[in-house]
């Protein structure tokens, strides 16, 4: 395991545990010249969820916008990068983005539509993205509560309390 590993799995823990400072602390160290490819779209990620949005940006953009890099960006890194776009007040073009990812091999591409779907008051619209999503066999248990509860907030938001009760009813005993 490299440094930049530790590194990035010790900001993970930091983002998990709610010490967002610290982890944002610790993103600051790292140059983004010392970020191989391989490593950053993890890190892009984590840069962003620790509130460093630019940073996310530029780890991602050389990929993302050169069309002569080989590779060429992975549905994944253009996700994380459309949601980072998103994150700074380009939801139309993160949508955009968004819009040309296979959802089938990048589920967070259908967390991320969602939240972008939220922000425009669109909680309906973003409901069959995040039951996709949360059904995906390959998510986290971490990732499947985030899921979860943002689909709590779709039933409050259009007063379907049955299905939120429900949901919450079935969260509690999972956490249990």
């Amino acid at each position: 395991m490299s440094d930049l590993e530790k590194k990035l799995d010790i900001i993970e823990k930091c983002i998990k545990e709610g010490q967002f400072g610290r982890a944002g602390s610790l993103i600051d160290r790292i140059k983004i010249n010392e970020i191989s490819r391989r490593d950053s779209l993890r890190a892009s990620n984590l840069s962003r969820r620790c509130g460093k949005v630019k940073k996310s940006l530029k780890i991602l953009n050389p990929i993302v916008r050169n069309n002569h890099i080989q590779p060429a960006a992975t549905d994944e890194e253009i996700a994380d990068y459309a949601f980072s776009l998103h994150r700074i007040g380009a939801s139309f073009e993160a949508e955009n983005l968004l819009s040309k990812v296979d959802n089938r091999s990048t589920v967070n591409a259908l967390f991320f539509r969602s939240i972008i779907a939220f922000s425009r008051w669109e909680y309906e619209r973003a409901l069959p993205w995040l039951n996709r999503y949360i059904e995906s066999p390959e998510l986290s248990d971490y990732q499947k509560l985030m899921g979860r509860s943002n689909r709590i907030g779709v039933y409050l938001f259009t007063q379907d309390f049955e299905m939120a009760m429900g949901e919450v009813e079935d969260l509690l005993q999972t956490a249990q």
